[in-house]
């Protein structure tokens, strides 16, 4: 991760999460890279108020080794968990490295955040850490609308 890109999430960390106005990002701030994989645009339909769920959707593209997505979390919620396109909790879900691409959506597997500590507002953009099992961190931002 290049040095801006750390120092731009270190600050959005530090804020509350109700005040990262997406009017401020790039759009370069949709793709994140990994040596196997480049998570594309997390994103959640939202709005949402303080307390609801919220699902959060996301792609992988250039997927060149396989990798388990095994938790995430961010400020805004209680907990994030993995889950089915039935809400059922998920155990990890799997990155194949047979598929080029791969969507996490409301189809399938997804992300769902759970008691929000903040609203989600429209076209703001939030901070997202998703963990995987051999990659291990990666900083992302969640916009909300749009995608």
């Amino acid at each position: 991760m290049n040095r801006s890109r750390r120092r731009l999430l270190g600050t959005l960390v530090t804020l509350p999460a109700a005040t990262v106005l997406a009017s401020r990002l790039s759009r370069a701030d949709e793709e994140f890279y990994t040596d196997a994989f480049v998570v594309h645009r997390p994103w959640s339909p939202g709005p949402a108020g303080i307390g609801e769920d919220a699902p959060v959707y996301l792609g992988m593209e250039e997927i060149t080794r396989e990798d388990r997505l095994i938790g995430a979390s961010s400020q805004i919620a209680e907990t994030i968990e993995l889950v089915d396109a039935n809400g059922a909790l998920q155990d990890g879900i799997v990155i194949p490295a047979s598929e080029s691409q791969l969507s996490l959506d409301d189809k399938g597997a997804h992300l769902m955040l759970r008691r929000l500590r903040y609203p989600l507002v429209w076209r703001q953009a939030y901070p997202l850490e998703l963990r995987f099992e051999r990659v291990g961190e990666v900083h992302t931002l969640m916009w909300i609308g749009e995608h």
